[in-house]
């Protein structure tokens, strides 16, 4: 069984918490100060590979916000939060897609520091994979159904980080931080129906429709262009989107997914677990895009 560990970005934050009410704090020094809690926490798990030393403020950049008001309003909501019974569903989550070469992980949740409601993207909620054993969920509390939601986001960010470590680590077919726009979609793509399979009343994003055979062939047309991209800021345009009609919100995860699930499809016996050992190519080519 894996040892997971649940922290909060927002308890034991009693020495900050009346500047952040009245705004008067220093930014760079609260982010930094929350950092370095969740980096003595990874330290005592023995969880600090050489890879994520490194990289210790990807940790606070994945945090940052500047909106402390709404900080301060999602805090007494996620104040709620039993971190046993979080941990006990985590871990129900991982014995479904067990994977022994992972034994230690830290799930750190956090005010989304955003109001969903009033946003016209799709991206209720926000999970990042870190390190392979790490995992941020940004929750926006104000929305319905959030505390159910958080067990989705973790199912996906967990299944990124034994998606990564198989393929980057154990068949060392790609560099975490050489992966191609493919490479993401696949990946994302596994990581939504992995997800769906679990929830699927609360799969994120929720805001989007699918694309009709003009609109679809029409973005296949300009995304195929650029699979072999590795820049970051490409792969972000083509995964994301911004709204607009030569970019729809999400339109990487939608093509991701309609590959993997069009792969699936075709070998309805394969298990998730068995999926993480086919390539990315070979689940590519079986496409008929």
């Amino acid at each position: 069984m894996m040892d997971i560990e649940v922290i909060t970005t927002f308890r034991n934050m009693t020495k900050y918490y009346k500047q952040l009410n009245e705004g008067d704090i220093n930014l760079v020094e609260f982010w930094e100060y929350i950092t370095e809690t969740i980096w003595e926490i990874m330290s005592k798990m023995e969880i600090l590979s050489e890879e994520s030393k490194k990289d210790k403020m990807m940790i606070r950049d994945c945090l940052l916000g500047k909106d402390l008001k709404l900080f301060c309003e999602q805090i007494p909501l996620l104040s709620r939060i039993n971190i046993e019974y979080l941990q006990s569903e985590f871990e129900k989550i991982t014995n479904l897609l067990p994977f022994p070469y992972l034994k230690k992980m830290l799930v750190v949740i956090s005010p989304s520091l955003c109001n969903w409601k009033e946003r016209s993207d799709p991206y209720i909620s926000k999970g990042v994979a870190l390190f392979h054993d790490v995992i941020i969920l940004k929750i926006d509390p104000f929305i319905d159904n959030w505390q159910e939601i958080i067990f989705s986001v973790f199912a996906h960010e967990y299944h990124h980080n034994i998606w990564t470590y198989n393929k980057c680590i154990l068949n060392n077919e790609c560099e975490v931080n050489e992966l191609t726009l493919l490479d993401i979609l696949i990946m994302e793509g596994e990581a939504i129906l992995f997800e769906k399979s679990l929830f699927p009343d609360l799969v994120k994003p929720l805001k989007r429709e699918p694309f009709d055979i003009k609109t679809e062939k029409k973005l296949w047309e300009k995304i195929k262009l650029v699979l072999l991209n590795k820049e970051g800021n490409i792969i972000y345009q083509y995964l994301k989107g911004d709204g607009s009609k030569d970019f729809p919100y999400a339109m990487g995860y939608q093509f991701g997914e309609k590959m993997v699930k069009s792969y699936m499809n075709k070998n309805p016996s394969m298990s998730f677990l068995e999926l993480f050992n086919i390539t990315t190519k070979e689940i590519f080519e079986s496409n008929e895009f």
